[in-house]
């Protein structure tokens, strides 16, 4: 599968439970942490095809955010004023509303 069909892919995964915006931004947090890939990268690689371990692991991130667990928790990172911190259920998820 490439890139532009994963993330058409990721997207429809999640439409029961988040509106498209939302949906986009979870998998761009995604493919910066699975694939080291920002927005511009997966502009210039959206033709490469994922192998299939890495497909998997998409998968496997899908899996968890269908049963609403944070995507925070289940890559187990969370970015806070520019910063990334290390998060686990037994921690709050920094909240950008508390950046101010």
């Amino acid at each position: 599968m490439k890139l532009q069909e994963l993330s058409a892919y990721f997207n429809q995964s999640l439409i029961d439970l988040y509106d498209t915006e939302e949906a986009q931004a979870i998998f761009f947090i995604t493919i910066d942490s699975l694939l080291n890939y920002n927005r511009s990268a997966f502009l210039l690689n959206k033709e490469r095809m994922l192998t299939d371990a890495e497909f998997a692991d998409f998968e496997k991130v899908l899996s968890f955010l269908k049963i609403g667990k944070p995507i925070q928790y289940i890559l187990e990172e969370a970015y806070f004023y520019g910063l990334k911190f290390k998060v686990n259920e037994a921690v709050l998820i920094p909240r950008p509303e508390t950046e101010e």
